[in-house]
């Protein structure tokens, strides 16, 4: 009888859970979202708690969508207890969906590998009531938990405060579980007695800050400081600073501000792994984080070199030269294929929208650099048809000519260089969006937008009401208004000073064409 008035009572509790439930956080409920204060469109992951039945026990609702649809059935999504928001030492419970298994288990994890049963005569020790329901690719697993067993030291008593870990992953095909895809800890300890609203972790802003310093590192500065040393080193070629040449007192601290960035951004995602290295089993984070480090490696070596470059006639000038230029070639090359895995790996949330931002930004540094090579070969083709057609013309003629050429040429690679920049700064924009990285919005879907019945027969919501249509489409077009407005603020910002300095350079350049 006392078992038939708990379900009653879970089923009525259940039953209230809709589509706006995040109003009750805070209110009835305890709850952890992530993005925090997230509401349910814009959730990724949903957990909620409630003492409704006893005091001994809690309800817990844990919630997240799935994107890919080939992961649904062979999934797994854990909360954690921990003291700390690390991995290790922490009471976890893990619900499984597979076509090997389908279970809600009590685990404890001493490191930060796979964990162990708590008890493996019993998994689901402290365990009632285990339900798991995947609709429209989200899973939702709900269960009751007891507070406490003192017969198990490592069985955490939810009448202390702990850090509430959330995490999903892959099952693979033997039952096995595979290293989460994304892992959310809370930013501070919760009681879970309260009707709290947790707080995730700084919603990924150290992954984010890394992200941001190595994007505006090596998209902006490092790009530009490569082409004013490979195509602009005519800026002024008789005007001295310091005894340097006016294209190398730009490009040195252009390349040096690169490395700069490039550094702090490696100790930043280093501070955000608790100062350990990737796991190997991490596939994509472990290669992204190889690549990183051999180009960091590189541009040391690259600044070491250029400390110890030989004057500019000493004869074994030329080594350094070839040097410097296939080395800084290679770690172009190379900073690209690793901002490539960065944006695929899971907790990133770019994804397909991030690859697709890195193969238009590798296409146009192909489409920059042909059309520069492109007019640097015309233009020496039709200065040497010049000299050829004008050996009975006299010297000042030829020289205006050729003046003339020079002048062209240097018109289209300023207009490249505006491009670059609008292209550079546009898409470092869009790449680090708030609602695309690290804070994605699930395709506006609310997260739980069904009722968990007790009955399995009660068929469950598959489409969105006219309403919720009307309000995902409103969504989409405040999202293309926003970013129409930000390509708008972009061009009005820097347009002028992009031809402010053209034409300042044009007028300059000209001039001292014209006195030599």
């Amino acid at each position: 009888m006392k078992k038939i008035f708990c379900i009653i009572l879970i089923f009525t509790i259940f039953l209230e859970l809709k589509s706006q439930s995040t109003e009750e956080c805070g209110k009835r409920l305890g709850c952890f979202t992530f993005p925090s204060n997230c509401k349910d469109s814009e959730c990724t992951f949903i957990y909620k708690w409630g003492s409704f039945i006893s005091n001994n026990s809690h309800q817990f609702i844990l919630a997240t969508k799935i994107d890919d649809p080939n992961l649904v059935n062979s999934a797994w999504l854990a909360i954690g207890f921990s003291t700390d928001s690390q991995m290790g030492n922490d009471d976890v419970i893990i619900c499984k969906n597979s076509n090997v298994e389908k279970s809600i288990q009590r685990y404890f994890n001493s490191g930060k590998f796979t964990p162990s049963l708590l008890d493996p005569r019993n998994p689901e020790i402290g365990i009632s009531d285990p339900r798991i329901l995947i609709n429209n690719n989200f899973m939702i697993c709900s269960f009751t938990r007891e507070k406490s067993n003192p017969n198990f030291q490592n069985y955490f008593d939810l009448n202390n405060k702990f850090h509430i870990l959330s995490a999903y992953g892959q099952i693979g095909s033997s039952g096995e579980l595979i290293q989460h895809l994304l892992k959310i800890p809370s930013q501070n300890l919760i009681d879970f007695s309260t009707d709290t609203i947790a707080i995730a972790n700084s919603d990924g802003v150290k992954v984010k800050a890394h992200a941001a310093f190595m994007i505006i590192a090596w998209t902006i500065f490092a790009t530009l400081g490569m082409i004013i040393a490979r195509y602009f080193k005519f800026i002024f070629p008789d005007v001295r600073f310091l005894e340097l040449k006016i294209w190398f007192v730009i490009h040195r601290p252009l390349m040096y501000t690169a490395y700069i960035l490039t550094i702090i951004g490696f100790f930043v995602i280093l501070a955000d792994q608790n100062w350990t290295w990737i796991e190997r089993t991490r596939t994509t984070s472990f290669v992204h984080s190889f690549f990183g480090l051999i180009v960091i490696i590189l541009c040391f070596l690259q600044i070491l070199v250029a400390f110890f470059r030989p004057h500019q006639d000493h004869q074994n000038r030329y080594i350094f030269n070839y040097f410097h230029s296939a080395n800084g070639t290679v770690i172009l090359l190379l900073s690209v294929i690793t901002m490539f895995l960065g944006t695929a790996i899971k907790r990133t949330n770019l994804e397909a929208r991030g690859i697709g931002i890195m193969v238009s930004w590798t296409v146009w540094i192909l489409v920059f650099v042909l059309l520069a090579e492109m007019a640097e070969k015309k233009f020496k083709k039709e200065q040497a048809a010049v000299t050829l057609n004008n050996l009975s013309n006299d010297m000042y003629q030829n020289n205006q000519k050729n003046t003339e050429l020079q002048i062209k040429l240097e018109n289209i690679k300023f207009v490249l260089l505006g491009a670059h920049v609008l292209v550079a700064v546009g898409l470092t924009f869009e790449i680090k969006d708030e609602n695309s990285f690290c804070n994605k919005r699930q395709n506006d879907t609310p997260v739980l937008s069904i009722q968990i019945e007790v009955d399995p027969n009660i068929e469950l919501p598959k489409e969105l009401s006219k309403n919720e249509a009307n309000q995902l489409g409103s969504s989409e077009k405040r999202r293309r208004t926003s970013l129409i407005k930000k390509i708008e603020s972009i061009l009005n910002y820097y347009m002028p000073t992009v031809f402010y300095i053209y034409a300042n350079l044009k007028f300059n350049a000209s001039r001292i064409m014209n006195n030599t």
